[in-house]
C-alpha cells in the first residue's frame, strides 16, 4: 500500500513538473511573438510618420497590412495556447 502511494506521489510530481515546464515554455514563446509584433508595429508607425505626401499615401493598404499582422499574432498565440 505504501509503495503504491509513493508511485502515485512520484507520478503526480512528475506530471506537475512537466506541466509547469510546458507552461513556462509557452509563456516564453508568447512573449517572443508579442515582442516581434511590437517591433513590427514600431517600424510601421515610423513609416507612417515619415510620409512626405499624406494625400497620396495608401492608408487603407497600410491598415490592411497591420490588421493582417494582428490576426497572425492572434492565430500564433492561440496555437501556442492550444499546444499547451
Amino acid at each position: 500500500m505504501k509503495l503504491r502511494n509513493k508511485e502515485k506521489t512520484n507520478t503526480i510530481l512528475y506530471c506537475e513538473k512537466v506541466l509547469s515546464d510546458a507552461e513556462r515554455q509557452a509563456e516564453q514563446e508568447s512573449i517572443a511573438l508579442i515582442d516581434k509584433f511590437k517591433s513590427y508595429r514600431k517600424h510601421k508607425f515610423r513609416e507612417l510618420h515619415a510620409v512626405k505626401d499624406p494625400d497620396h499615401f495608401d492608408y487603407n493598404g497600410f491598415k490592411k497590412e497591420v490588421y493582417k499582422q494582428i490576426d497572425k499574432l492572434e492565430d500564433d498565440l492561440m496555437e501556442v495556447d492550444l499546444k499547451l
